[in-house]
């Protein structure tokens, strides 16, 4: 087996070359994303995934005032810290229609201990028969982290 080796700054002063090369593969992973954890400390951002970024869209139909009362729910149910509202267009099938409308982008930002919660709430006040609900884990600044949940 061959075992590519980085020059990392300062690596070599923790291990010879010839234990580098000698490594298990558990261990030559932890060396390979080393980099991407300096870099992550170095910028200040979060090493674990405590945040959610949750999206969804409402109808276009509704308007501005609508839209923020909607919003402004989320926000007063303490289960998101902060609710973005963009307007945009979905093209998307539909009972084997192609369909084209205009809806509100909507993204809520959590904590992992809330998301849940959260996307219960979207789907009981949701005026769709299937919503659409994504979410996945995000990393952010620490400052940014620290505001989300401290909220």
């Amino acid at each position: 087996m061959s075992v590519r080796i980085r020059n990392f700054a300062g690596i070599n002063r923790f291990f010879p070359r010839s234990h580098l090369i000698a490594v298990m593969s558990e261990a030559y992973t932890a060396i390979e994303y080393m980099p991407q954890a300096i870099l992550e400390t170095r910028l200040g951002l979060s090493m674990n995934d405590t945040l959610f970024l949750v999206q969804t869209t409402l109808s276009g139909d509704l308007n501005d005032a609508e839209v923020g009362m909607w919003a402004q729910s989320m926000i007063d149910s303490k289960l998101c810290s902060c609710v973005q509202v963009n307007r945009g267009r979905s093209v998307y099938r539909w009972q084997e229609e192609i369909k084209s409308e205009s809806e509100w982008l909507i993204q809520l930002k959590t904590t992992k201990f809330k998301v849940k919660k959260l996307i219960h709430k979207i789907k009981s006040e949701h005026p769709y028969d299937i919503p659409e609900i994504l979410f996945w884990a995000v990393k952010s600044t620490d400052e940014y982290s620290n505001w989300i949940q401290g909220e």
